[in-house]
């Protein structure tokens, strides 16, 4: 990861670290660590925002800003407008080897109607009968759009199968299985339309199907062409046929593509995606697109479902399975399940994580009978069984690091705060790229406050980033940020330090803890809070952040002083009679306006006084430290918040 926490940050916030109103869940964490995305019902996290609905928050790490995404934008006008419906489930695409690709894409589900609008070529009008086929056009009174040269035009269905158009134009709905077939009387002024579609089912089953969008199925390296212009631009494809390749007799859900898209993990109740599925539980599958390694998916023949929540021998689970999840390459897959018989030795009668390696021997060649193995990951340290549930388990991208909630005691040594914990398990603790040696695994808990102590609530929805560094999660917690008042669910950020870090490019983040947080400012003093840093290596780059209650804040000056006592004076004597004015504030050499150059309040990012760059190149091992000196009276205060943001060379 580039971004690696070495404490904990909330990301929960909105600018100027204002606590969201609401609870926050379902985070998602980009490959690189740059990004997190989650969902909440707050109003306040985005001043535009009405609290409706539950709407997808995008936050970035570097800049400290959390944007809406989850947001309505007309294509004709570029207009944004508030989503009409709730917004759910958020995931970012993880691209680690490429900063400018990771965390660009960010999918979710929602209730709106209106978010986007995605139009495709399906006939020309030409002043007589046109007939369109497999349109849908959803049967209800709601509006559907015709996209014209000229701009848009309206057209209802009437519920009687009749389509009234607002330029006076009518047509006439034929409903037929699966194909509709829209007859369009006479073509909208303007010349030929563009109807508005979704994507229809390839049958006419009732079962909740799982499909793959192929975004450049034509392999130009052009995403998202206009179907009517270029054919083969885009392919959907329906993953969930049974074993004779018809549908499906139940439903399939939470699918997982590894990174090159030619696995889909996914969760089902149908019986008939394989042979022999007997046992009347949820189990998890693998559809493999791409059976004979070639490069080209869903070619007919060459494509495989195999089911993996299976014990090593292939006995089938006698509960269900759940929350799959897929490594980078598709070897491994994570799952929770409540089955006695995946594992020898299973007595517990709770939930627990399990592991399928779909290729022991490491040949590349995947789901051979001798070649595969299934093992239980929520397996306590001095080995025994667990006295709690495991689930909600998420791997790294190489499939090292393995990230789970569970609320067992007697995973690790001293959870005593019964609470649901979130643990990361480090398969190849002596980093020789062979995992799950006798003796070289560990198990760690991550969700720890400052200065060690236990959470004083619940934790769940963990995310491991990509590169494993990282944890994401949501906690009911409210000490693992020392400002967390807000008694909500909230969305951190928490470091795995089993994780190695290799120094160059990095970027650390290092916060003051308590006792160093808060501290009093008392009138004509100087206040000295200090951050020690673990970590080797030379400044790149250094940013600083600061919040400050005062009540006069043209009173203070702010310097950081560096383990080697180089000074660099933030800022000094500015601010006026503000109350408050140091809130969120960053203090970043490359920021595009200067704390002398603007006005109060100071919640953003800002040229210093001095030159942080004249700590490029300089050990960032030792102690930090923030000076704040008060000159006047009578007015008085507190340092709230102080950190740092270290690029290594």
């Amino acid at each position: 990861d580039a971004m690696l926490p070495r404490r904990v940050e909330r990301a929960s916030v909105a600018q100027g670290r204002v606590q969201a109103e609401d609870a926050a869940l379902f985070p998602t964490i980009s490959g690189l660590g740059n990004w997190v995305a989650y969902e909440s019902d707050a109003g306040n996290i985005d001043f535009t925002d009405s609290g409706s609905f539950s709407d997808i928050f995008l936050y970035d790490r570097t800049t400290k800003q959390t944007s809406r995404a989850s947001v309505s934008i007309d294509p004709i006008t570029g207009m944004i407008s508030e989503a009409n419906g709730n917004s759910h489930s958020p995931s970012l695409n993880a691209d680690p080897g490429d900063a400018g690709i990771d965390g660009r894409f960010l999918v979710f589900e929602s209730f709106a109607n209106n978010i986007a609008t995605r139009y495709e070529t399906v006939g020309t009008g030409d002043n007589s009968t046109t007939i369109f086929n497999k349109v849908l056009f959803e049967r209800s009174a709601v509006p559907g759009s015709f996209k014209v040269t000229d701009g848009m035009e309206t057209c209802t269905d009437d519920m009687a199968g009749t389509l009234v158009c607002d330029n006076g134009g009518s047509g006439t709905i034929v409903y037929a299985s699966s194909t509709l077939t829209l007859t369009f009387g006479t073509a909208p002024a303007g010349g030929a339309p563009v109807i508005a579609t979704y994507a229809t089912s390839e049958s006419d089953a009732n079962s909740l199907d799982l499909f793959v969008l192929d975004r450049d199925a034509d392999d130009n390296n052009i995403f998202d062409e206009d179907p009517a212009l270029v054919a083969g631009a885009r392919r959907i494809s329906r993953l969930t046929l049974n074993d004779g390749g018809g549908d499906t007799d139940s439903n399939s859900f939470r699918p997982r593509i590894s990174a090159d898209g030619r696995h889909v993990v996914f969760m089902s109740l149908a019986t008939n995606l394989v042979a022999s599925d007997t046992n009347d539980a949820a189990d998890i599958f693998i559809h493999d697109r791409d059976v004979d390694g070639m490069g080209t998916y869903d070619d007919g023949a060459d494509i495989a479902i195999i089911r993996v929540s299976v014990s090593t021998a292939g006995t089938e689970a006698n509960d269900d399975s759940e929350r799959p999840w897929i490594s980078n390459d598709g070897r491994y897959v994570v799952f929770d399940s409540f089955a006695t018989n995946l594992v020898a030795g299973d007595t517990n009668g709770e939930s627990d994580v399990f592991l399928r390696d779909r290729d022991t021997d490491g040949n590349g060649i995947f789901d051979e009978m001798s070649g595969v193995s299934t093992v239980r990951l929520s397996v306590p340290l001095l080995g025994g069984e667990t006295d709690g549930a495991s689930e909600q388990g998420t791997i790294s991208n190489d499939g090292r690091f393995v990230a789970f909630v569970s609320d067992a005691t007697n995973l690790v040594a001293g959870d005593t705060n019964f609470f649901a914990d979130v643990f990361v398990l480090d398969r190849d603790r002596d980093n020789n790229q062979v995992y799950d040696e006798v003796g070289e695994t560990e198990i760690r808990r991550v969700n720890i406050p400052p200065l060690g102590r236990e959470t004083d609530d619940e934790s769940f929805a963990a995310w491991i980033s990509p590169g494993g560094a990282s944890v994401v999660l949501a906690s009911d917690a409210t000490n693992l940020d020392p400002l967390d008042s807000n008694n909500l669910g909230d969305i951190f950020i928490v470091p795995n330090l089993m994780a190695p870090i290799s120094s160059a490019g990095q970027t650390l983040f290092f916060d003051a803890q308590p006792p160093q947080i808060p501290l009093d400012i008392a009138d004509f003093s100087t206040v000295l809070s200090t951050i020690t840093v673990d970590a080797t290596g030379t400044v790149q780059d250094i940013n600083v952040e600061v919040d400050i209650s005062h009540s006069f804040s043209g009173d203070l000056t702010i310097t950081l002083i560096a383990p080697d006592a180089t000074e660099v004076i933030l800022s000094d004597g500015n601010g006026d009679d503000a109350i408050n004015a140091f809130s969120g504030t960053v203090f970043d050499d490359e920021a595009p306006f200067g704390i002398v150059d603007v006005t109060p309040p100071y919640s953003g990012r800002f040229q210093p006084e001095g030159d942080l760059v004249d700590l490029q190149g300089k050990s960032v091992q030792g102690t930090w430290t923030l000076k704040v000196t008060d000159c006047c009276d009578p007015d008085g205060g507190q340092l709230d918040f102080w950190g740092i943001e270290l690029e290594l060379q």
